[in-house]
């Protein structure tokens, strides 16, 4: 499968690409200049602006497909292949001499870009805490067709090789320049005892470029960590951290018959901090053998699977997985607790109705129907959540500059909510059958 485009429609890509490579300008002889960028959206005006072959590139790439390729493209090979120059300011990219036949050049990425999807796989370890249970007494589970957690055994490392043969990208992916590469011990390597959470994605990755199939791992991941927090997989944890690091994302590319590293990804702060810091559950010291948490484990990431498994079924349940896991990063507290009332939104809302019935109104209804367990606490969640949607409004309508102690005491309430509705809507969705065939 390829995005077949039209013969024609390639014709005058190749022609426009190769008028607009002309003003293409390299700063330091390896980074394309920001105006280079300018000039590919003009190249751009040759693609489908609508149709299924539009709808495509967008899945497969971006809302800037040429222009993501194109320079996530060039990107790569500029950095990979050049070397880094003093100077006063940009040259043509076309004083590069593996770029002086443009013609050529629009020919290969325009060929390239009619090749997709590449099949890609992002690889994020998993918390120590996470894997110490699950690698010497699971191994390995898929959670959906894309999705699966995996020991960092010798056979994975075979599989996913940590380097490719090309110096620089290979001194990249070491996080350090040539010195940091030779040195033995920062050669990056899987280890035996850690769990890795794999999503296989299709598309484009480029280097310097934040792709749709990129951002789609990045929203499993957000997910799958959503998820193990409102299933009681995981706890918020808080450690201190003298020199906080990013969580490494690990981007492989299929080429031929084998997996090829490309890239390297850190995720944002905020995410890596949380994701860190997380423990898992002790359901309040009922998981205290080790017996016992694998059992508990196991159920929660079969009722994980279950969501993955249910593609367009589940939908709302992974994005409010994803809001949840974001309202516990970073120390925003008014964001945060925005955040948390945008979980409930997500899963209880509908604009339909909420255009009859006040949006907080119709929410706290809906909550409280959902997960109470008596008539008193349906009362008391009613009362409480009334009280959360007007925090929530006069954060974001009239400003505030700090939640006071009460409002801390709603926003951990507010939480809770999140998760005891992810926790009805993953048990209805089972009861449904909606993940098993999806």
């Amino acid at each position: 499968m390829s995005l077949d485009l039209h013969p024609n429609c390639q014709a005058q890509l190749r022609t426009s690409l190769g008028d607009q490579l002309a003003h293409a300008g390299a700063r330091h002889g390896m980074f394309l200049t920001k105006e280079t960028l300018l000039y590919l959206f003009l190249a751009q005006a040759a693609l489908p602006t609508t149709g299924k072959i539009r709808a495509k590139m967008l899945k497969l790439v971006g809302e800037a497909p040429l222009v993501d390729f194109v320079s996530g493209t060039l990107a790569r090979e500029l950095f990979e292949t050049q070397e880094y120059q003093a100077e006063e300011g940009p040259a043509p990219l076309t004083s590069i001499p593996a770029y002086v036949n443009l013609a050529a050049l629009a020919d290969r990425l325009v060929d390239d870009f009619n090749s997709l999807p590449w099949k890609y796989t992002v690889t994020a370890p998993l918390p120590s805490v996470f894997s110490d249970v699950f690698c010497p007494n699971i191994g390995r589970v898929t959670l959906s067709d894309t999705v699966s957690i995996c020991r960092g055994d010798e056979a994975f490392a075979n599989e996913y090789p940590l380097a490719s043969g090309i110096e620089k990208r290979d001194q990249t992916i070491a996080g350090g320049g040539l010195l940091s590469g030779l040195l033995i011990g920062n050669k990056p390597a899987w280890a035996a005892d850690r769990a890795y959470l794999q999503v296989s994605v299709e598309g484009f990755i480029g280097k310097y470029t934040s792709t749709e199939p990129l951002l789609d791992a990045i929203g499993v991941l957000r997910a799958f960590f959503g998820l193990g927090l409102a299933l009681r997989l995981f706890k918020p944890g808080s450690t201190y951290q003298p020199y906080p690091q990013r969580e490494k994302l690990y981007i492989h590319r299929r080429v031929s018959d084998a997996w090829v590293i490309e890239e390297v990804h850190e995720l944002e702060s905020r995410h890596s901090e949380t994701i860190r810091d997380l423990k898992l559950h002790d359901l309040d010291g009922a998981l205290d053998t080790d017996a016992k948490r694998v059992v508990w484990m196991n159920e929660r990431l079969s009722a994980i699977s279950a969501v993955f498994r249910a593609g367009e079924h589940a939908r709302n349940i992974v994005l409010g997985a994803q809001w949840l896991l974001d309202s516990h990063c970073g120390s925003d507290e008014l964001l945060q607790f925005v955040q948390a009332a945008v979980v409930v939104e997500i899963l209880l809302g509908g604009k339909a109705s909420s255009d009859l019935t006040g949006l907080g109104e119709l929410l706290s209804n809906r909550c409280a129907y959902l997960i109470a367990t008596s008539h008193a606490q349906r009362n008391e969640l009613l009362q409480d959540f009334r009280d959360i949607y007007e925090v929530r409004s006069k954060i974001v309508h009239r400003g505030k500059s700090r939640l006071d102690l009460g409002e801390r005491t709603l926003f951990n309430k507010l939480r809770w909510m999140c998760r005891r509705i992810i926790q009805e809507e993953v048990e209805l969705l089972g009861k449904d059958g909606a993940g098993s065939d999806a």
